[in-house]
């Protein structure tokens, strides 16, 4: 009985999930990028869509917002490399220093494609889920579909790797 009852739990919380990230993608989905300026490790100012070419995968990342969920979408990331490859991935930072970035050894490996920014690269939603946020971009800059951590489980990721690894030719 007690394995039942946590079995349900589970399944309420997966579903609660599923119901943040569609409110999530449809915020998303009515908003557009904005061509923010970025700077790099070497303090090379640039804009953002200079930085994308075809489509393009960014990881968007805010000062305050869950450590663990940044880590274990860092290690997503190491997924996401062998199916688009690490030059179609953009990390973009808001409210970091530079010292903290470009120091710390959880972006060691993503530093060349690590930027900071204070500005989000969304126009309308600045804060767009309060956990690190992966946008899909295709060549016309518009962002196609989005994916947000969840600390209760990685399905959500494994769900959106599949049918990135599926729709990519359409983007």
């Amino acid at each position: 009985m007690a394995e039942t009852n946590r079995s349900m739990q589970r399944q309420a919380n997966l579903l609660s999930d599923y119901q943040v990230i569609q409110l999530y993608d449809w915020m998303v989905g009515l908003d557009s990028l904005n061509n923010v300026t970025v700077t790099d490790q070497n303090k090379v100012e640039n804009k953002l869509f200079n930085l994308l070419s075809g489509r393009t995968v960014i990881l968007y990342l805010e000062n305050g917002m869950c450590e663990a969920c940044i880590k274990k979408e860092l290690l997503n990331l190491n997924q996401l490399v062998k199916v688009v490859g690490r030059e179609k991935i953009v990390l973009l930072a808001n409210g970091y220093t530079f010292r903290y970035l470009y120091n710390s050894e959880e972006f060691k490996e993503w530093r060349d494609r690590l930027y900071q920014s204070d500005d989000a690269p969304t126009i309308l939603n600045s804060n767009l889920s309060g956990t690190p946020c992966l946008l899909v971009i295709d060549h016309n800059f518009i962002i196609r579909a989005s994916y947000h951590a969840l600390k209760s489980t990685n399905k959500n990721f494994e769900f959106f790797l599949s049918a990135f690894q599926q729709t990519q030719k359409g983007l």
